[in-house]
């Protein structure tokens, strides 16, 4: 078994181009995070093509059950009049699209958002980010039910990555596992796609875990320590390439 000593100390992405920050509103408002996506310059016809900018991700609970049928409503403060407005599906996934109305002829090489998530009983969220024009930007947001307390414990993050070869090829009956020598009970099976994309959601999790991949006849564990405090809005992000026999 390969054993590689990993401290991401600087890797957790909060699932957000330029670590967005969210605020829970009222009574708090959403921090902006300054970008560098517009010079001031005319581009006129810029955004007549396909746009393919997107927001995407998973809304959750508190308890880190997916939550269905929330209302996402994305804006660009440079143009409040226009916005792109959808719902999250039943596994609590959603996807908007179709930016083109929102750019300005200030946004050059992108956007910087501001996405409102709001639910009956739950207090609305908040997230305001730079995405890149033709690129997709992330956001999982947690939200809490109107009267809760938003505190966590431990941490709320998603492992991510591609599991292959050493020659970048796909992995024969590929795992994944994600477990902590911290606590016992945290043993979860990640989901592996036939591209070889491997995704595992812990809740509320201690700051030490290992991924632990097999295939091939190989495996490989991957010690891996958080630092810093664990986030009660907002779900981290580990993005991890795993190269088995490498």
């Amino acid at each position: 078994m390969r054993h590689h000593d990993l401290t991401l100390r600087s890797r957790i992405v909060f699932l957000a181009v330029l670590f967005p920050l969210v605020a829970l509103c009222a009574p708090l408002s959403a921090q902006e995070v300054t970008s560098d996506l517009s010079q001031g310059a005319d581009i006129s016809g810029a955004v007549n093509d396909r746009d393919t900018t997107r927001v995407f991700g998973t809304i959750y609970d508190s308890s880190g059950a997916a939550l269905s049928k929330v209302d996402i409503r994305v804006f660009n403060d440079q143009a409040p009049a226009n916005e792109v407005r959808t719902r999250s599906r039943k596994t609590g996934s959603y996807v908007a699209r179709n930016f083109g109305r929102l750019y300005t002829e200030r946004d050059i090489y992108g956007l910087q958002v501001r996405v409102r998530f709001e639910s009956a009983g739950f207090v609305p969220a908040e997230i305001v980010s730079a995405v890149e024009k033709n690129n997709g930007l992330e956001l999982n947001p947690i939200l809490w039910r109107d009267g809760e307390q938003p505190a966590m414990d431990g941490w709320c993050l998603v492992l991510t990555g591609k599991l292959t070869n050493a020659k970048g090829k796909k992995v024969k009956d590929g795992a994944v596992r994600i477990t902590s020598p911290d606590d016992p009970s945290i043993d979860v099976e990640a989901t592996v796609e036939k591209s070889g994309i491997y995704r595992a959601v812990i809740w509320n999790g201690p700051g030490s875990l290992q991924i632990n991949a097999t295939g091939n006849g190989t495996s490989e564990t991957r010690p891996i320590t958080l630092d810093g405090q664990p986030r009660h809005d907002l779900v981290a992000q580990i993005v991890q390439d795993i190269a088995l026999g490498s």
